[in-house]
């Protein structure tokens, strides 16, 4: 990625140069540096921004934000597109092992790949409603829980590959 975005791990903000802060990178216990937005120029500038990173390891990392889901093997020195032309629009990512992986973005959009993050393919039968989905975490390597706008909550108990909604409390 051009113009510093998600290319220095981090394991507190103080590691990221003036600008930017340390984005966690789920139970890894580093994360990446991520600009601050000082605007919304600044934030689209490439059309590019990061949202989550999730982590293999220290060299092994892979970013997802408005656009594209990176990878990076060297720790973030060089990042690579996954699927390439194909615009990702994801919110958040994570991978069950080195292979499979979801992410979860706007208009409800789920994602899964199986393949290390080369090739994503939408998961068709998830009805979100449209609904923006911002957070995605694994409680093992079968169940998932996504959440979104409105307190919408999706759980899968196949690793990713269908969702359904559950009751949440109507307080947004």
């Amino acid at each position: 990625i051009t113009d510093g975005y998600c290319t220095q791990l981090c394991i507190i903000d103080a590691d990221c140069p003036t600008g930017s802060h340390c984005g966690f990178i789920g139970d890894e216990g580093f994360g990446v540096c991520l600009d601050d937005c000082t605007g919304n120029a600044d934030c689209r500038a490439n059309d590019y921004e990061c949202y989550d990173a999730d982590g293999a390891g220290v060299d092994e990392c892979w970013a997802v934000g408005s656009g594209a889901c990176l990878r990076t093997e060297d720790g973030g020195q060089t990042w690579t597109g996954a699927d390439e032309g194909k615009r990702i629009d994801g919110r958040a990512i994570h991978f069950v092992d080195r292979q499979r992986g979801v992410i979860v973005g706007r208009n409800g959009a789920i994602q899964l790949s199986e393949d290390g993050g080369r090739t994503w393919r939408p998961i068709r039968e998830a009805k979100t409603g449209g609904l923006d989905l911002w957070g995605l975490d694994f409680a093992d390597e079968t169940h998932a829980w996504a959440v979104g706008d409105k307190g919408a909550i999706f759980h899968s108990a196949d690793d990713g590959r269908s969702w359904s909604r559950q009751a949440s409390p109507d307080i947004w």
